[in-house]
């Protein structure tokens, strides 16, 4: 869990897959992932990839999330209420701030934004 929520019910908990932010802004936890994930990670023709795995290192610096990231095997409908829950927990309730988020399959790519809640 790193994304705020009023309820701190289990069920409530949010933690997307991937957050792209600046490096530097996340506090660094060992690789996580499946020991598959973690192989196509060393793969050659992922070298030039660098990832940090991490969770925000502070919830005020949520601004700085260029966006929100969801992998799934198949998209459904859910899947695209999950991202824009996520987006509307990070949202501020003011005009001034923006949060984008991607959710993908291997064949179809979703992008929402969200401003204000909305």
């Amino acid at each position: 869990k790193w994304i705020v929520t009023i309820s701190e019910h289990p069920e409530n908990f949010m933690k997307p897959d991937f957050f792209l932010i600046k490096k530097g802004l996340q506090f660094d936890c060992p690789e996580s992932g499946s020991k598959a994930l973690r192989e196509i990670r060393k793969l050659p023709e992922n070298s030039d990839v660098s990832y940090s795995f991490g969770k925000l290192s502070d919830w005020c610096l949520r601004d700085c999330i260029l966006a929100v990231i969801e992998f799934k095997v198949r998209l459904a409908p859910e899947d695209f209420g999950k991202l824009v829950c996520y987006l509307q927990h990070m949202c501020r309730n003011d005009n001034a701030s923006t949060y984008y988020g991607m959710v993908c399959d291997d064949t179809d790519v979703w992008l929402v934004s969200c401003t204000a809640g909305k």
